[in-house]
């Protein structure tokens, strides 16, 4: 009898203990479970969320594109009006109807326009780039030695390149501020005209001195007059007057004059010489 009771009961025992060793490994099998399916849903979250930033940044790269595509628009093309909205001082060309700029009474905005379209971007761009190219010939030319070039042809050329760097610079400044105030526009309007008489007699000093090349008193009498008529040029552009938009024809007839007379010592020496003489010799 005692046999049998202690052989149930280690019989007992074993039946617990396998028991609970089942129900640990179904535990532990059940957290794994858990835990694969966590990790599961987890990556699938993090699949999901890199996805869908994938999709945002796709689709963030022409939205960006585009607002900045307006931007630079909107500054190139903003702060433009029509002709019936310009001050009187900024009303010289009633046959440009919109596109001009509003009065700029800042120096910054003024320069900042110049990459912005409107009626003086082609004129602010062609006279700057020309200050430029004439500035880059003229250091060019200047800066050859003697024995390629001369010394007194530096100096002759020389003043055709000053006359032109400073016509383009005065014009450039021109175009870029006269939309500062009535002042300031006044003042490079002058700059402007001064510059293109600068320019004229630059361009005669070349023709003159080597077309009266062996004629001393000639040479210096036409010198002399194209400057007189130069300096008489800048001093009536000066004048406050002339630089209205009345006296406009009258600006265009006087350097219409002095570039006609520029072409006078040429007709001179063919008439003396001879039309062949004046472009072999």
């Amino acid at each position: 009898m005692t046999n049998y009771s202690l052989s149930e009961t280690i019989s007992t025992n074993d039946r617990d203990s396998d028991q609970q060793e089942i129900r640990q490994r179904l535990l532990t099998s059940s957290q794994n479970a858990l835990l694969n399916d966590s990790y599961e849903k987890s990556s699938n979250d993090l699949d999901d969320d890199h996805t869908h930033n994938l999709i945002d940044s796709v689709f963030e790269v022409p939205t960006r594109c585009v607002e900045q595509a307006k931007e630079v628009g909107k500054f190139v093309v903003d702060y433009v009006v029509d002709h019936s909205h310009l001050p009187y001082w900024l009303i010289d060309n009633e046959f440009l109807i919109s596109g001009h700029r509003p009065p700029m009474p800042s120096v910054k905005q003024c320069f900042a326009s110049i990459f912005r379209l409107h009626t003086e971007t082609v004129n602010i761009w062609t006279h700057l780039l020309g200050t430029f190219v004439f500035i880059g010939i003229a250091i060019y030319f200047l800066t050859r030695p003697s024995n390629e070039v001369h010394i007194e042809k530096k100096l002759i050329f020389g003043a055709f390149f000053l006359g032109a760097i400073v016509c383009l610079l005065c014009s450039t400044l021109y175009h870029i501020l006269y939309c500062h105030s009535p002042k300031i526009s006044k003042f490079f309007s002058k700059l402007d005209y001064c510059g293109i008489a600068i320019l004229i007699i630059g361009s005669v000093v070349p023709l003159l001195y080597y077309q009266f090349y062996c004629e001393f008193g000639t040479k210096i009498a036409y010198l002399s007059l194209i400057g007189l008529l130069g300096v008489t040029c800048i001093i009536i552009s000066m004048w406050d007057r002339f630089s209205s938009s009345d006296y406009r024809v009258y600006r265009v007839l006087l350097f219409i004059t002095f570039g006609i007379f520029g072409i006078i010592p040429t007709c001179h020496y063919i008439f003396r010489h001879g039309f062949k003489h004046a472009f072999t010799d």
